[in-house]
């Protein structure tokens, strides 16, 4: 079936529905002669069987709706009925075409693919390393927990260079030395109970999302939820750029 045939048929699938959604809201059951509803759906009957050609396939169409009963009406049931099963037949046909359920999933899979790049591009992230090394992992299919994962590597590797720490320094240990309420080498607040806040949230990013996608791949983790991480991570990020060094002696080692 080529393209334009297929086009043509289901634009009489679309007004076969119409005709059956607009007589369902009728409330009279009959018909008057002079009303072409009935013989509009016989002409979209006959189109469709000209067009399908294969006289197999065409048995699936309803006969052509009869003519006017006796006092020149015609039932409108017997209408309805006939424009649902040439919609039903129609697409019935339309699905068995070889290939047709592919490249309809290929066209599902692309515009998904759209929505998702539309959605990432919308992203706003400040941190220029972060947008570099998340971005384009997030327009990946399957790559939503690598994204997670470098963004934490980011986080970990800004937040060991803002402190002054080596590399044996890293995970909840970097984030107890760094952020620690009572000994930690920078200061996010001068309030103990925001600073030991903002410890406990460090490490739970660190905790929560690092681990797991540092150890084991995650094929299915959810593209919604890594791009609330990466956007979280970025607003860690922005805070570090105004963390104090501690000034007492009172300093982790």
């Amino acid at each position: 079936m080529d393209e334009n045939t297929r086009t043509q048929l289901e634009m009489i699938a679309a007004q076969a529905h119409a005709i059956s959604e607009a007589l369902a809201r009728t409330k009279v059951e009959a018909l008057p002669q002079a009303d072409q509803t009935h013989h509009e759906v016989s002409r979209l009957t006959q189109q469709a069987q000209g067009l399908i050609g294969d006289p197999n396939m065409a048995e699936l169409l309803p006969q052509r709706v009869g003519p006017a009963f006796l006092g020149g009406t015609v039932a409108k049931s017997a209408v309805m009925a006939a424009a649902q099963r040439l919609a039903a037949a129609l697409e019935t046909l339309l699905a068995r075409e070889p290939g047709r359920v592919e490249q309809l999933e290929r066209e599902k899979q692309a515009l998904e693919a759209k929505v998702v790049e539309v959605e990432v591009r919308a992203v706003t992230i400040k941190d220029d390393e972060l947008r570099e090394r998340c971005v384009d992992l997030l327009l990946r299919s399957g790559k939503a927990d690598t994204a997670v994962g470098a963004a934490c590597t980011v986080l970990e590797d800004r937040l060991r260079s803002i402190a002054g720490l080596g590399p044996d320094a890293y995970g909840v240990n970097l984030v107890d030395r760094a952020l620690k309420r009572q000994n930690g080498i920078l200061v996010l607040s001068d309030v103990d109970a925001e600073q030991e806040g903002a410890h406990h949230l460090y490490r739970g990013v660190v905790g929560f999302f690092k681990n797991p996608t540092s150890h084991r791949v995650i094929e299915d983790y959810d593209l919604t939820r890594a791009r609330q991480v990466v956007g979280l991570i970025d607003t860690l990020l922005q805070l570090l750029r105004e963390a104090k060094r501690r000034t007492d002696q009172n300093v982790a080692p």
